[in-house]
């Protein structure tokens, strides 16, 4: 046998074990916050019996009519895909740079004007999935926005 096959045959004995150490693909948007906000937006909705309309002048908007239908996984997907988008743009860089004790860092811009409107609109959850995989791709992949795999244990995060 060969080395590339046993390292094969072993990487994937490992995934399927059920230990609390597997591979994380690091700035990958999770999902979950997307699906809860859209069921938020459906109870919202049924409540208030209206919708918002989309932004106009170029706004960043994640609130929009609900069509005969369409399901909240399905608008959960889109949102999630909107933003993965987002996310791997090299032209969109929410970052800014200060300066701690003379080491220079870069931290999540709080100002701007996507995040805020994400936070506004689809809640806490949603924006901190956002800002982590944005931190992840920043620290791992920052040349390339793409994620990267990872070993990772998930019992300790890291």
């Amino acid at each position: 046998m060969s080395s590339g096959y046993l390292m094969f045959f072993s990487l994937y004995g490992f995934l399927d074990s059920h230990a609390y150490i597997s591979v994380k693909k690091m700035g990958e948007l999770d999902s979950k916050p997307f699906q809860a906000a859209t069921k938020r937006f459906v109870d919202e909705a049924a409540q208030e019996k209206s919708t918002a309309n989309r932004a106009t002048d170029g706004q960043v908007t994640t609130k929009r009519k609900y069509h005969e239908g369409e399901t909240t996984d399905d608008r959960a997907v889109e949102l999630c895909s909107l933003w993965e988008n987002y996310v791997r743009d090299p032209s969109w860089h929410p970052f800014k740079v200060i300066c701690m004790e003379g080491d220079h860092k870069e931290m999540i811009d709080e100002e701007d004007v996507k995040l805020k409107t994400l936070k506004e609109e689809l809640g806490d959850e949603a924006y901190e999935a956002v800002t982590t995989a944005l931190i992840e791709l920043n620290d791992y992949n920052p040349s390339g926005r793409y994620p990267v795999h990872e070993l990772w244990n998930f019992k300790e995060e890291k």
